[in-house]
């Protein structure tokens, strides 16, 4: 994996004022104004969620958020608000993060799985990370999307 980038898994209390800046500031230029979704970013679902954040050289590159069983999935585990800058982008950094989500719940939850709620355009991506699709597809704010499903004991991540 890369050696260049810090990986930093934090819970919402724990976060910096400057930290949680950045991840808004993250979410709202790949989201927001990148695929152009009017939508609310923030909700009370960040106040439960772990947060994943790449930093190299103290700039926040790549982000999403964790969380366990029971907070958007009954009996799964569940991540999203997966992103990576526009400029770093085709460097392996988004594989990296969800391989950084995959080991944190295969350790906290090894007996669970994980269902994401994944843009449809994205399937092999995930595919290619050992998910599994369970779902037709969806929409949500206007984009397709699918379920897609990752086993925590039985898959490994493909590299």
């Amino acid at each position: 994996m890369h050696t260049d980038i810090k990986w930093v898994f934090k819970a919402f209390d724990a976060l910096t004022t400057r930290e949680l800046y950045r991840i808004l500031q993250i979410r709202n230029e790949i989201f927001v104004v990148g695929q152009q979704i009017l939508y609310c970013d923030v909700d009370d679902l960040d106040m439960e969620a772990i947060h994943l954040m790449g930093i190299i050289d103290d700039k926040l590159i790549a982000y999403c958020r964790i969380f366990g069983p029971g907070i958007i999935e009954p009996d799964a585990c569940n991540f999203g608000r997966v992103g990576v800058i526009p400029s770093e982008r085709g460097k392996g950094y988004g594989k990296s993060l969800v391989y950084q989500v995959q080991q944190y719940l295969r350790l906290r939850w090894p007996k669970l799985t994980t269902i994401i709620h994944a843009q449809h355009y994205l399937e092999t991506y995930y595919a290619d990370l050992g998910f599994q699709r369970c779902s037709g597809v969806y929409d949500i704010v206007a984009i397709p999307h699918i379920d897609m499903e990752w086993n925590h004991e039985n898959q490994q991540y493909n590299n």
